[in-house]
């Protein structure tokens, strides 16, 4: 058996983790409004509230009895019990981390604690309160995170603050999640695997709690709060900072602390993002290549993750450290000396992404110090701005280490004189065909899409390969194994894919993927071929694409001045798991007829039957809107391109499909009587707004009904086709006067001849002409849509 080394973290460094993130964990447990054990808890801190001074217990001490009666450590316990009150090292790195992610509650109007009943409070969902995108446009209404939900069939917001908490919640919420964090601590792990394992229930059950349920717009998370508050701690403590510092720092935190004493520099904001994404996956050049289109998406998600897993490894951090990643970027916090460090992580990644992908790929790194004062609700977000602009300077610099040392190796020519490989052009032995490179993304697309229940992953020191021939040495080279299994290993961590019963299937955590692909009965996945084949009419297949509208716009301008840590990981976290667990659902209810290629982040890339593409990106922008409780200021933009031919080239329809998004879909037009950018769909070549796509399959559908149904001839698009041109010419100045009434006699005739469709084609009538002398403007895209639907293999 591979022996597999495990990162060392050291016992004082897990304490600081666990004080900071379960130091408020009293908040959850006070809200059950538990009487017996209220009263356990003011006996067990007696000693402790008459030192104070105090005469009631507060959140502290109910933190206090939980880490010492159920997680069974002293140490984090005092951490928590004194983390408003510190007095010792790690008892104010937690003071200070917990002081900076809670910056948010400065602005949140004013406190009622004390004066309201905290266990009837909701939390409001941050994405409903994102505003200033779209001029003209009101704000939204806020939404209520409901306390108990299921992840998957469950997770929307509501719209009445009544129906998110219901009596009896809090302490069934609570009784649940003390049982699975006791039957977690009985498998005795350690190090990685036991911070997974505590980490993923720790969000399960506090992502929907209020951090600050008595301020007038709790919109930050406890699960939030405290991620943000481990990251701080941890990252400080990495930093090695002595105790008279930790004592000038928090003093300069509290009411009237001296503004000079916030503006030494203290942690680093480090912006990660893989350089050439677009290139890489679509730049490919056979029919064949589709096999392997799936495992290069995902394989460069991984590469994601397994780029800021080896930051975290060097620094000796735990993954909370990761602010956000997905969709080719990751943001950590680090603490401030890493900066030294930065770049000789970038030339080990660099010279591992070169020798495998010869400069299709590189890493870029980017860092910000953050000062005391930057964590200032107000100045956070420009500082998460600031880095993102510093990334996209820096991809004209990419390799530049490696060039300075080897100019001729980046610049000079690489495949002269070699065979290459069919699909993605890499030099070859010349008994292959296909690269092994490409050869391994097969077989890793093979194995997504086969719905194994475990992803197991393996973390440890990077490993020198003398070769770099496929995905796994790439990893390695990272400290990084991934793996799709039947069975855990405990040597691994063990990820339940897309299921919250992590432990009846013994594993840390769960995997959200959208992994949807047609599977044929014998197992084997449809080819494109036969997902054309599945189509209403024409037998075509398609892609679509789409992404979230203005995101760098909604981080550094859709929360206004309320951009805190806390509040900009809880909207990275929110985005991120529409686009995994609730896009994989959505998909689920069109296994037969699509197949992700790639989902995460903010985007996504689907092949499908053309005819059921249009209703899957309606669904999409349906439960988007649901699930942003209908915010106006977030939206969604597609595009679906169909292939001209079934063998037509794959990346060549994506291609089209990325341009139409970019340059149709999002573009600025007229829609009615005003001005309409993005929000749109662009299909049959065409932008259309999401309720002119409705608009348009139901004029669609009428068409298809007379003909498909009731016997109409297909002359019927024929005449709409005529009387769209006639219209375009009588608008150009071509015609004196519109030719409407052609199509009004030719509509007369066909419910003369067909009574059958008389009622159909008088609603037909009624939605096509719009007035006596227009048309409605899309008829002929209904028409076309309505006219492939039709369509036979005998035409």
């Amino acid at each position: 058996m591979e022996e597999i080394d495990s990162p060392f973290y050291g016992e004082e460094f897990e304490t600081v983790v666990y004080g900071a993130l379960f130091h408020d964990i009293g908040k959850f447990y006070q809200r059950t409004r538990n009487t017996r054990d209220k009263a356990e808890v003011e006996k067990s801190y007696e000693w402790y509230l008459s030192q104070l001074g105090k005469h009631y217990i507060t959140h502290q001490e109910w933190s206090a009895h939980f880490l010492r009666t159920v997680l069974k450590d002293e140490r984090t316990e005092i951490i928590a019990l004194k983390h408003h009150a510190p007095e010792k090292k790690l008892e104010l790195m937690v003071a200070i981390a917990d002081k900076l992610s809670a910056a948010e509650r400065d602005e949140e109007g004013p406190s009622f604690e004390g004066k309201v009943d905290v266990s009837s409070v909701p939390l409001y969902s941050v994405l409903s309160t994102v505003k200033h995108i779209r001029q003209g446009v009101q704000d939204g209404t806020v939404g209520y995170k409901k306390l108990r939900f299921d992840v998957i069939s469950d997770s929307y917001p509501v719209s009445r603050d009544s129906e998110a908490i219901l009596e009896g919640d809090y302490q069934q919420w609570w009784n649940e999640f003390k049982q699975k964090i006791t039957a977690t601590l009985a498998r005795k792990d350690s190090g990685l695997k036991k911070f997974y394992q505590l980490y993923h229930l720790l969000q399960r059950y506090t992502q929907t709690i209020p951090s600050a349920a008595y301020y007038s717009s709790p919109t930050i998370s406890l699960f939030d709060h405290s991620k943000a508050t481990a990251a701080i701690a941890s990252a400080f403590y990495r930093q090695g900072l002595d105790k008279e510092t930790l004592e000038s720092m928090h003093r300069a935190l509290l009411p009237g602390g001296k503004k000079k004493d916030k503006n030494e520099p203290m942690l680093l904001l480090v912006s990660g993002d893989i350089s050439g994404i677009q290139d890489f996956v679509f730049d490919i050049t056979s029919k064949g290549a589709a096999k392997g289109l799936r495992g290069r998406s995902f394989y460069l998600s991984v590469l994601c993750d397994a780029i800021a897993n080896y930051i975290l490894y060097q620094e000796r951090l735990f993954p909370c450290n990761i602010l956000y990643s997905g969709g080719g970027h990751f943001y950590l916090l680090l603490p401030v000396s890493a900066r030294s460090r930065l770049a000789d992580y970038k030339k080990h990644v660099d010279e591992i992404l070169y020798r495998a992908h010869r400069g299709k790929l590189a890493v870029i790194l980017s860092s910000v110090s953050l000062t005391l004062s930057d964590f200032d609700r107000r100045t956070f977000g420009s500082k998460w701005k600031e880095v993102g602009a510093l990334s996209q300077k820096e991809k004209n610099r990419k390799f530049l280490e490696l060039i300075k040392q080897a100019p001729e190796r980046v610049l000079g020519p690489v495949y002269e004189g070699q065979e290459v490989c069919v699909l993605c052009g890499s030099t070859v032995k010349t008994t292959q065909d296909k690269c092994s490179f490409c050869e391994s993304f097969e077989e890793l697309g093979d194995k997504i899409a086969r719905q194994h229940p475990y992803v197991l992953e393996y973390f440890f020191s990077p490993r020198e390969t003398s070769t770099m021939n496929n995905v796994s040495d790439v990893l390695t080279a990272l400290g990084y194994r991934l793996e799709f299994a039947e069975k855990p290993d405990n040597r691994a961590i063990v990820s339940v894919i897309n299921s919250t019963s992590v432990e009846k299937y013994q594993a840390d955590k769960t995997y959200w993927l959208a992994n949807v692909a047609p599977l044929k009965s014998e197992g084997r996945i449809a080819t494109f071929e036969e997902i054309a084949q599945s189509s209403t009419g024409d037998n075509m297949w398609g892609v679509l694409r789409g992404d979230v509208d203005n995101l760098g716009r909604v981080f550094s301008e859709g929360l206004g001045e309320d951009r805190s840590i806390s509040k900009i990981a809880a909207l990275s976290r929110e985005i991120s798991f529409f686009f995994s667990a609730i896009f994989n659902q959505i998909c689920l209810r069109h296994r037969d007829s699509v197949y992700v290629i790639y989902a995460g982040g903010d985007d996504f890339f689907l092949v499908g039957s053309w005819s059921v593409l249009p209703a899957v990106a309606a669904e999409i922008n349906q439960e988007f809107r649901r699930y942003c409780s209908n915010n106006p200021h977030l939206t969604l933009s597609c595009a679906i391109s169909i292939a001209p031919g079934i063998t037509y080239p794959l990346f060549k329809v994506a291609h089209t499909a990325g341009e139409e998004l970019d340059r149709k879909a999002k573009s600025i037009r007229e829609v009615g009587d005003s001005s309409h950018e993005k929000d749109s769909i662009c299909f049959l070549g065409h932008a259309f707004s999401w309720d002119e796509l409705g608009e348009l399959k139901e004029v669609k559908d009428l068409i298809v009904k007379a003909i498909g149904t009731e016997g109409v001839s297909k002359a019927l698009i024929t005449y709409i086709n005529s009387a769209y041109i006639d219209q375009c010419f009588y608008c150009e100045g071509k015609y004196p006067l519109n030719r409407v009434w052609r199509l009004v006699y030719a509509l007369s005739r066909l419910a003369a001849r067909h009574k059958q469709a008389r009622a159909t084609l008088k609603e037909l009538e009624k939605r096509i002409i719009t007035s006596r002398t227009l048309i409605y403007k899309n008829s002929v895209y209904a028409a076309r849509w309505a006219e492939k639907e039709l369509r036979t293999r005998r035409d």
